[in-house]
């Protein structure tokens, strides 16, 4: 675990507001986007979040498998 938060501590320490998508699979890897917003600005990065998942289709339900 330790080498993937080497991704997030910068983000996690600074007071930015970060969301992770899912977008679909690669070669059977699920795969996501991250996305960090401004310093302590939650609204606008959901917002920025919610037009994202709407562009690229992001089902509300996922499938199970």
């Amino acid at each position: 675990l330790a080498p993937l938060s080497r991704n997030t501590a910068v983000v996690n320490q600074s007071g930015h507001p970060a969301i992770s998508l899912p977008m679909g699979r690669a070669a059977g890897v699920p795969m996501g986007l991250q996305l960090v917003g401004r310093d302590h600005d939650d609204h606008g990065l959901l917002a920025v979040a919610e037009v994202v998942e709407r562009l690229v289709g992001f089902a509300r339900e996922p499938v199970l498998r």
